[in-house]
């Protein structure tokens, strides 16, 4: 596997500051649910995978705070469970937190409790010593502050009351989001922007840990000891998302000539990875889903690298064809030329002659666009049949890490509620009666 550095970021925040486009914005993808409202899309802990500039980067985007879920016990609750499990997620701990607020949104009470709550949660010099903030907004903020000339820099010099107080304790840590530009520089800059304080606050200290979940951390070290299988599974599963994203990149080619090498290192490293699985495994069937998975991407490289070698020699068949039309043509042009000091007779023969060939010529070209058009609809119809395969796996593999989370969630509440491992198994299997799962 390659070596690269791997930061690992935890996105918190207030329901409606953009937290989850945000996370979008930094794997330059949309694998987060977003929402224009206030109330938090995000009701359980969800985590990708991407990488940037040879990067590792594994951001876990938990919900919201400070909305209705903080207005009960249960609902409180329920917002510090799920930040447990977004700990339990990183057992080698964050690099960064990511305090997501909005620009143009007053730094009112609401905010200040859910300031108040995260540092109960997590410590109370968290800020200080872990968090960056995201301001998000900044389409608004370059239309407002930007065009007349006034930089973030400025801007967040002018700030007063308690979110200059946010700023001094987080040490003006602060990068500006525009989570809908389609600008590729300024979306490159601005993810080079946060990775570099990111560096910067990595360079102070150690990455997270605190006395709230000194427990916590303890018990995750004791999980990774039990289960040997954890860390190669979490490695495998970024492996594997690389080798699907690199197989939907050759896929998207039109030069199937071009395509052939890069599906067989595709295959090479899924047969090595398939390999080392199947060890770890050790017939326990820990890594079943894994292997299963790998062993679908490596029937659609085969598929994919049989259907290209067909395709080239069908079109080097058919550029081989273009050139003897050519040489055809050519010929011909000499034979008129010499026809011009024919006699009168000869002449005749040869135009009957130049028609005959030109009539085969014809012929010829018409089989040929056919052939072409026949091959441009099957490499169509193939691509789009392995564009819907893919999303059929990717549905089926996003149900699974679902279903393993929520098991992960109810062996972890197990710990502290009687029953409520068996009660999570009965209301699972009555969801998937009710939905013929």
């Amino acid at each position: 596997m390659e070596h690269c550095t791997q930061i690992n970021l935890l996105l918190i925040g207030k329901s409606g500051n953009g937290k989850s486009a945000t996370g979008n914005s930094i794997l330059r993808r949309k694998c987060f649910r977003t929402s224009g409202s206030a109330l938090s899309v995000t009701n359980k802990v969800d985590v990708e995978v991407g990488k940037f500039v040879g990067v590792k980067l594994k951001v876990v985007d938990a919900p919201g705070v400070c909305d209705n879920s903080l207005e009960s016990k249960e609902g409180a609750e329920l917002v510090v469970n799920c930040l447990q499990q977004a700990i339990y997620l990183c057992p080698d701990g964050y690099n960064a937190f990511a305090l997501v607020v909005k620009f143009g949104s007053r730094f009112t009470g609401e905010e200040l409790a859910t300031l108040s709550f995260l540092k109960q949660v997590f410590g109370e010099n968290f800020v200080r010593d872990h968090c960056i903030l995201i301001l998000s907004g900044g389409d608004i903020f370059e239309y407002e502050v930007k065009s007349e000339g006034e930089r973030l820099k400025d801007w967040c010099s002018r700030q007063t009351g308690t979110f200059k107080q946010l700023l001094d304790e987080c040490g003006n840590r602060i990068v500006l989001f525009d989570n809908f530009t389609k600008d590729s520089y300024v979306k490159r800059k601005q993810i080079l922007k946060l990775l570099k304080e990111i560096a910067q606050l990595g360079s102070r200290g150690e990455r997270y840990t605190d006395m709230n979940f000194r427990n916590a951390r303890h018990s995750r070290e004791k999980l990774k000891q039990e289960n040997k299988f954890a860390s190669v599974k979490e490695e495998s599963f970024i492996e594997t998302s690389y080798l699907l994203d690199k197989l939907e990149k050759v896929q998207s080619s039109d030069d199937h000539k071009m395509k052939i090498s890069p599906l067989e290192k595709i295959l090479q490293k899924d047969s090595q990875l398939l390999k080392a699985l199947k060890e770890s495994d050790g017939d326990t069937g820990t890594m079943e889903e894994l292997i299963q998975r790998l062993k679908s991407i490596g029937a659609i490289a085969n598929d994919e690298k049989s259907k290209s070698i067909r395709l080239a020699a069908e079109e080097e068949k058919v550029r081989r064809q273009k050139e003897e039309l050519q040489a055809e043509k050519l010929k011909l042009e000499q034979q008129r030329k010499e026809m011009e000091r024919m006699t009168d007779i000869e002449r005749q023969k040869a135009i009957i002659e130049e028609e005959k060939h030109r009539l085969e010529i014809d012929k010829m070209r018409k089989l040929q666009e056919e052939r072409e058009a026949r091959l441009r609809k099957e490499a169509l119809e193939a691509k789009e049949a392995q564009a819907r395969k893919l999303e059929q796996e990717e549905e089926r593999h996003r149900e699974n890490r679902e279903s393993d989370m929520l098991t992960n969630a109810a062996d972890f509440a197990s710990s502290f509620v009687p029953y409520a491992k068996p009660l999570f198994s009965v209301g699972k299997g009555i969801y998937n009666w009710w939905y013929g799962k």
